[in-house]
């Protein structure tokens, strides 16, 4: 009786060493990922099969520019979206699901263009698919999102500098136009006639005013003949 107990225990043991066996190493991986509004820079130690994201959040037009190096052994960068992250995070790790993928490499850089939404970029140090992790490694992480366009208040303040400098043009060139234009048509007008001469006042008296006729006196002799004369 106590022959098949040993039996089935070590039987038990032997598949549970094989099953163990037979798991690889990339069912056991770790990590975590943080969110970047706009840039990060720092340095990074990744043990065998472990990992770690950055998640951004894309709007048409953005681009994530990259730069990140191994000190020592080659490692893989993957893009995902967020159902290839959740692919990813699963053991084994699905990494064909990545938009884009970059593997075993100690450098990597550009500038990359993803759809919109929330995109991560995972640093994989993982024996799942490019990369042949040998132990911990350090790595010089450096990322900036790009805006696709200035801020609308940039955009508000560059449009009414503009109109202020057009406005302003404009009023010098009117104002230039009619100087030239008065100063040509200054120089055609014909002089000025000479100012009169000052008032005199006249130079004879006023002639004496009228007398009335005078009336012969009544009765008598004409005044001719007085005093009286014989005739």
């Amino acid at each position: 009786m106590r022959c098949p107990w040993n039996s089935g225990v070590s039987v038990a043991f032997v598949l549970s060493a094989l099953l163990a066996l037979a798991v690889p190493a990339a069912a056991y991986h770790t990590g975590s990922t943080q969110t970047v509004s706009f840039q990060v820079g720092e340095n990074v130690d990744l043990p065998i099969n472990n990992w770690t994201g950055y998640t951004f959040t894309i709007a048409t037009g953005d681009q994530i520019q990259y730069g990140i190096q191994s000190t020592s052994d080659g490692i893989d960068i993957f893009f995902f979206d967020a159902a290839g992250l959740a692919q990813y995070r699963a053991d084994p790790p699905q990494t064909t699901q990545a938009i884009s993928s970059f593997l075993n490499r100690t450098q990597f850089g550009g500038v990359y263009t993803p759809p919109s939404g929330q995109i991560t970029l995972v640093i994989d140090n993982v024996d799942a698919s490019g990369a042949m992790p040998l132990g911990t490694v350090t790595v010089q992480v450096a990322l900036v999102k790009l805006t696709g366009g200035a801020p609308p208040d940039v955009f508000a303040g560059i449009i009414a500098a503009g109109i202020i400098l057009c406005v302003g043009a404009i009023a010098i060139i009117v104002f230039v136009i009619f100087l030239i234009v008065w100063l040509v048509t200054r120089s055609h007008r014909p002089p000025m006639p000479p100012p009169p001469p000052p008032y005199m006042p006249p130079q004879q008296p006023w002639p004496p005013p009228q007398q009335p006729p005078q009336q012969p006196p009544q009765g008598g002799n004409p005044p001719d003949q007085w005093p009286p004369q014989n005739p």
